[in-house]
Parts: C-alpha cells; sequence; structure tokens
C-alpha cells in the first residue's frame, strides 16, 4: 500500500528530525498541557515534566511520541476525576516540555529547570540520561524512562538483582523492560518466527545509544546461541554507508541489526541495496519510513517496538487495537508517531496514579516511588507492571516484505530459555 508523501521526501532526515522535534515541541508545549476539561473543583494539581532531545543530531519522533502517549492519559485521569488523596481530588499538569538539545550541558540545566517548574516526577528520553539521574535523584524527583544508557548501567551494578536496583535507583522507574532483556526478547521473536537465522551482526554509528545496542545484541547472540560474526561503526553523520557496508558483508550474516540514530533509514536502505543479509532489524522503523526505503527485493525487513507494534498514522493496525490506537492522533510538523512509544508513558501515568494514591500523598516523592513498586496497570494495550523499578508488559514487531506487511504481538517478551507464542497475527499488504 501506498502512504502519503511526507515532508520527509524533500529534505535531508536529519533536518526533518530536527524540524518534525522543533514542531512537535512547540505545538504541545508552548503553555501548560492537561489541564482538566470535566472536573473544575480540584483542590490541587500534581506537576509532571518532560525533557528529550527534540533538537540536535540526537533528535527524533521519539521525544514527541513519548509525551504524546503523557498527553493522552493525563487529559484521559483528569476527565475521570483525577488523582484521589485524603478524600479530594488533584489535577495532573503537564509543564512545558524541556528540550536537552541532545546537549549535556543542556541535559543538566533542564533537570533544574524541572524542578524550578516543580514537578514531582518527569519522562525524560535524552542522550545523557545518566547525568539526567544524578541530578534528578538529588532533587528526589522521579524520573521515568526508557534510557537503554540509564538501565544498562543499572544491570551492570545489581546484576539484575531486584533488591539492588530499588535501592540503588530509588527514583528511577524504567516504563519498560531491561535492555537487553528486549534486545534479546526481540531477537527470540525473530529467531522463533525465521529459526533458519543462525549468524547474526550488528551495523551502526559510533554513538552512546548505538554503542550500548550493539553491546546488547552481541550479548543476545551469546544468550541464544547464536553466532555473532561482527560490527560496524560509522561516524556520527555519515551519509555513505556502502563501506561499512561492504565490510560487513564478507561475515555472511544472516541477521544484521541497525542502529544509526538520525541516519538509520540511509543505512538500513544501503544495507537492503547491496544485500547485505535476507533479513534486518532495525528498531526505529516505522512503515511509513519502510516507503523511503524503495524495493525491498527479498529482504525481510523486521522493525520490532517497546510495546504493542502500532501504526494509526499509516494505517495499519489489528482491527481490535484500532480503537485503542486513535488515543494518539498524528504528530505534527510531518514527524511519525511511534505508538510504541506512547504505549510506556501512557501506561507509566496510571501507574503513577495509583501509586500516589496508595500513598497518600502528592508531594512525598519517596513514598510515591515506594508505592510504584509492583503496581499493575490493566488498559487498552494490555497490563503492565512495574517491578524492580523496570515495566513488564506485551510487546510485538512488525515484519515487511515486498509485498506485504505483518504484525505480532506477544503478551510479554520471551527470553533466551523461555519461549512465547504470539497472541496476534494481522497481515496487510502493501
Amino acid at each position: 500500500m501506498r502512504f502519503k508523501t511526507l515532508v520527509r521526501l524533500i529534505v535531508p532526515l536529519a533536518a526533518l528530525l530536527v524540524l518534525a522535534g522543533l514542531a512537535a515541541a512547540c505545538s504541545s508545549s508552548d503553555n501548560e498541557s492537561s489541564t482538566p476539561s470535566k472536573q473544575t473543583n480540584f483542590a490541587g494539581t500534581i506537576k509532571i515534566g518532560v525533557m528529550g532531545d527534540y533538537t540536535g543530531p540526537a533528535a527524533a519522533s521519539t521525544a514527541p511520541s513519548l509525551q504524546r502517549g503523557m498527553e493522552v492519559a493525563i487529559k484521559e485521569i483528569n476527565d475521570a476525576g483525577g488523582v484521589k488523596v485524603g478524600g479530594q481530588a488533584y489535577s495532573f499538569t503537564l509543564v512545558p516540555a524541556v528540550d536537552s538539545r541532545s546537549e549535556s550541558v543542556a541535559t543538566i540545566a533542564g533537570t533544574q529547570t524541572l524542578a524550578d517548574a516543580g514537578v514531582i516526577a518527569a519522562q525524560v528520553a535524552t542522550s545523557y540520561d545518566p547525568q539526567a539521574y544524578a541530578q534528578l535523584k538529588d532533587k528526589k524527583i522521579i524520573m521515568f524512562g526508557a534510557s537503554p544508557a540509564v538501565k544498562v548501567a543499572m544491570v551492570n551494578e545489581c546484576a539484575g538483582d531486584a533488591a539492588c536496583l530499588v535501592s540503588k535507583y530509588p527514583y528511577f522507574f524504567g516504563t519498560n523492560n531491561d535492555n537487553r532483556d528486549i534486545i534479546t526478547g526481540h531477537i527470540k521473536m525473530i529467531t522463533t518466527l525465521y529459526p533458519q537465522i543462525k549468524n547474526i551482526a550488528f551495523l551502526g554509528d559510533d554513538s552512546i545509544l548505538a554503542k550500548t545496542l550493539g553491546d546488547g545484541v552481541q550479548i543476545a547472540a551469546q544468550r541464544l546461541s547464536l553466532n555473532f560474526v561482527g560490527r560496524q561503526a560509522a561516524p556520527v553523520g555519515t551519509t555513505d554507508w556502502s563501506t561499512f557496508v561492504t565490510n560487513l558483508k564478507t561475515s555472511n550474516p544472516d541477521l544484521v541489526v541497525t542502529s544509526t540514530g538520525a541516519g538509520f533509514v540511509e543505512a538500513t536502505r544501503t544495507a537492503i541495496q547491496l544485500n547485505l543479509a535476507p533479513y534486518v532489524l532495525t528498531w526505529l522503523m516505522t512503515p511509513a519510513q519502510v516507503a523511503l526505503l524503495g524495493d525491498l527485493g527479498t529482504t525481510a525487513l523486521f522493525g520490532p517496538d517497546w510495546r504493542l507494534p502500532l501504526f494509526p498514522q499509516e494505517g495499519i493496525v489489528p482491527p481490535q487495537y484500532k480503537d485503542a490506537a486513535a488515543k494518539f492522533g498524528v504528530l505534527t510538523g510531518g514527524s511519525i508517531l511511534h505508538a510504541g512509544w506512547a504505549q510506556t508513558t501512557y501506561n507509566f501515568m496510571y501507574l503513577l496514579k495509583q501509586a500516589i494514591e496508595k500513598a497518600g500523598t502528592t508531594t512525598d516523592t519517596t513514598a510515591i516511588s515506594a508505592a510504584l513498586e509492583g503496581q499493575t496497570y490493566s488498559g487498552p494495550f494490555g497490563a503492565v507492571t512495574e517491578k524492580g523499578h523496570l515495566n513488564a508488559g506485551p510487546t510485538g514487531l512488525f515484519v515487511a516484505t515486498k509485498t506485504q506487511y505483518k504484525i505480532f504481538t506477544f503478551p510479554e517478551y520471551p527470553s533466551a530459555d523461555k519461549a512465547v507464542a504470539a497472541d496476534v497475527t494481522y497481515t496487510q499488504n502493501r
């Protein structure tokens, strides 16, 4: 099927991502948002923050998608009567978004901006999340997000022990599973569907994110008894990927994992054009971006998601999730909504509401953090549980071939020693 031709087709991708982030930030963050529209007798407001790389080399539609999930949940919660504490109702208010600009200095300064705004919690998705967490922890502000950098540091320090994670990172909460478990789970899904895959390689740039994901792929290969056969890291900003793809091709991979920040579309296109491998996995890819790749030939392209793989903006959604996915609407500025990311923050806002009500306070973030641990929320996108300060829930992936899309959803992530069967399979012609 054909998708609308977006602004992406007439400007370089990196510039588009910057413009999209700016447009999304400006369109939804110039004023305090998500104020109550039906309930008017709230006793007070609970301020929530958001900080992300809306501009700079790491800018993508990730930040506005995460923000959109929060906006939708906050409006729903407020419209339903708000947060109930001590016999009174309080509204959530999302303060203006902070642009960390893909910079360490701007990220650290942004944490002070959030503190000055009086937030009790903030969703943070930056290139420098560890630095952000260090600052927010000192201010006793709850930080929630899906940063691989923070999560890998947590796992390395605590060796996956939940009690250690809770004590060492008291104010950090993941909106997804641990990064290494996510990577292992996604690759396990793919090799379950395509058991002929034996050799795996990684193609990325030399950014912090790509290095972290590349390390995770190598670990996943070991866990799953696959052969990790090669890795190429291009400088950030690379536009000609042919040399890196050609070098990696000599290792004869069956599956290549790509993650390259703003250059991921061009890297993936080159991998397909040069027949790098019969199977390619790209985490940031959406069906709209698949349309920019040209003829896929014999390549099968995987787009795993952090939650359910739903693409309302492109019209690719299993029928049973159409109403739920429509909640998120459309992003402005030509940016494509990542509904999987939006689901993570949508779910977390409901978990936070429940935790505040359990703690019986709107201001004591230590008590609220304690109450968050173990919370479960069952909503339109399935059930999620906050355990060990990480978040377990449903996931899935789409598979694009020359002629069709397939969506597979899973009730949870599989692991190296646990297979999980897909519970929804949906096919749509391209």
